[in-house]
């Protein structure tokens, strides 16, 4: 579970980067290749602000921001997911988890639900917790 929680979080820290870029901004930035740093609260040690460090020029302004944003997203989050070799967690569930944070972002900045995915959180692992919204194991329970 705690290898799934670390991969989910990097990799929704590059896919929240990336879609508000792409929304708001009109280019594309790869967060995990240019790469992303935080300030911290001094006291509390939360991110205040998040920012993409040595992006270089300016982002390429393309037809489609928000799709080019996801295909850059899907390349680099793909080699981060593969990158965990010796983790102990699958390497399905590692690859499925890249599509499948993104789908979250965009579900939720979108206000929609969220997405049935492939990739599961094992947050039901933990005590008085469940299975969240969108669990392939919801999906396998119900046939």
């Amino acid at each position: 579970m705690p290898a799934a929680f670390v991969l989910q979080w990097a990799l929704e820290v590059a896919a929240e980067a990336g879609w508000w870029g792409a929304r708001h901004h009109g280019g594309v930035v790869d967060p995990l290749r240019d790469g992303l740093s935080f300030a911290l609260h001094p006291g509390w040690h939360h991110p205040v602000e998040v920012l993409v460090r040595d992006a270089g020029p300016a982002p390429a302004l393309v037809e489609d921001p928000l799709a080019a944003a996801r295909a850059a997203y899907l390349v680099a989050g793909a080699r981060l997911a593969a990158g965990q070799e010796g983790v102990r967690l699958g390497r399905h569930q590692r690859l499925a988890m890249v599509p499948d944070v993104w789908a979250m972002v965009d579900a939720r900045r979108r206000a929609q639900p969220p997405p049935a995915r492939d990739s599961c959180c094992f947050i039901y692992v933990l005590p008085g917790a469940h299975e969240c919204a969108g669990c392939p194991r919801l999906r396998r329970a119900a046939r």
